[in-house]
């Protein structure tokens, strides 16, 4: 019998704070048996879009209570276990604001279908209009049998021993603070869970971020990289329409 593959993947507010969703979705899609979207009680029409969209939706709290430390990181945990939900025997997880290369997602398609359950892959987080890198980059654990898996931001968390798919196969693309117009909104979103975050910028590509004033990310919000129209990293074709947009719309 087939091995079949869910993509799994949750949100809160994506529109408002600039998780491009859509795209992850729409990208996942054609490689994996379904799609399935949980919503955290969003209020901004992320619910909406979700539904639009060619996956199935699932609701899950909001808040405080959605959330535990798992391995020192503070983990959205009720909504990454209804993965269980999910109809594939894998899992292939993405967050709202992750977007796979296809030639990663058909390297991972085959690896499982060929007996693999529990993949790490590559993941490169952009900022800044696809402009900079906070992180190039680091393996995270995104795939696992469904009702498994140990969810965490911590990208040296994965259990050892996981094989990790080459990155001559492509990258997890993360993308975090792409939309200028957004950042706000979504530092709200995090602070809401997290605290208040600390002020990061990201001086040159593939460094690690560094902790600057108020007055200095209301400079770098200010800087003409967030319009330009091109990129310097290879992007997964369906981010391109979105470089140098200062504003993530889905067209809701």
């Amino acid at each position: 019998m087939a091995v079949s593959i869910s993509g799994f993947c949750f949100g809160h507010n994506c529109v408002e704070g600039g998780y491009p969703v859509k795209e992850a979705i729409m990208a996942a899609h054609p490689f994996v048996d379904e799609v399935v979207a949980v919503d955290m009680e969003s209020t901004d029409g992320t619910r909406a879009l979700l539904a639009s969209l060619p996956c199935r939706v699932l609701d899950s709290e909001w808040g405080e209570d959605n959330w535990r430390l798992e391995r020192g990181d503070q983990v959205l945990v009720k909504a990454f276990r209804l993965n269980r939900e999910c109809a594939g025997d894998v899992i292939v997880m993405f967050e709202a604001d992750e977007v796979y290369d296809w030639t990663l997602l058909q390297e991972v398609v085959r690896r499982v279908r060929a007996g693999a359950t529990d993949l790490a892959v590559h993941r490169v987080q952009l900022t800044q209009s696809f402009q900079r890198c906070k992180w190039y980059p680091h393996t995270v654990h995104r795939i696992f049998p469904r009702g498994g898996g140990s969810y965490s931001d911590n990208p040296v968390a994965h259990p050892s021993g996981i094989e990790v798919v080459d990155p001559g196969h492509g990258s997890l693309w993360d993308v975090s603070d792409c939309f200028r117009d957004n950042h706000e909104a979504r530092r709200k979103n995090q602070s809401e869970l997290w605290g208040t975050p600390r002020n990061l910028t990201v001086p040159e590509h593939f460094l690690q971020p560094t902790e600057v004033s108020e007055q200095e990310v209301e400079d770098s919000l200010k800087q003409p990289y967030w319009t330009w129209k091109r990129t310097p990293f290879r992007i997964p074709s369906v981010l391109e329409p979105l470089v140098g947009m200062t504003r993530y719309d889905p067209g809701l």
